[in-house]
This record gives structure tokens, C-alpha cells and sequence, in this order.
């Protein structure tokens, strides 16, 4: 995969983490900033991004969502449970 095409992803995977952020904020405003861990203040500014603004800040070249686990041993687990329910 070329560095183009990675930046092509990060790019679409930014749009569509900021809009689904948009949307939850609008829908319950303060149980999702609960639990997506967020201020009140990014909340703010989330919440009033226009199309366009959501666009240009999507194409910075890198991700606006991170990794949230980071005990090894829940993410196992998780993981786990999941292959356990596929094979089902």
C-alpha cells in the first residue's frame, strides 16, 4: 500500500470518526461525552463543525481517533470473547 493511498484512508476514516462523533454529541449530548471521554469544550467544537470544516479537518495526515484500551489484559479478553462468539 503506498503512503497515497494510507493518507487516502486516515483521510476517510477521520470524516466518518468526526461525523459519527457530530451525530452521537446532537442525539445524547452527555452521555456520549461520558463516554467517548470527551470535554466539554472539544464537545463544543465537534458539535458545530460544519461539512466543510469536518473536511478540512479530516485531511490532516494523521488519525483523530485513537486506541482506547490500554489494559493488555481487557483487550484479551475482549478478544477472545469475540472468536467465541464467531465460531457459534
Amino acid at each position: 500500500m503506498s503512503s497515497d493511498d494510507t493518507l487516502s484512508q486516515i483521510r476517510g476514516l477521520n470524516a466518518a470518526y468526526l461525523v459519527l462523533i457530530q451525530q452521537l454529541l446532537l442525539r445524547d449530548r452527555s452521555g456520549e461525552m461520558q463516554r467517548l471521554r470527551l470535554p466539554v469544550h472539544i464537545a463544543d467544537v465537534i458539535a458545530a463543525l460544519t461539512p466543510a470544516q469536518i473536511e478540512k479537518l479530516a485531511s490532516v495526515p494523521q488519525m483523530l481517533c485513537s486506541f482506547s484500551f490500554r489494559d493488555t489484559l481487557v483487550l484479551a479478553l475482549l478478544a477472545e470473547r469475540s472468536e467465541i462468539k464467531a465460531r457459534v
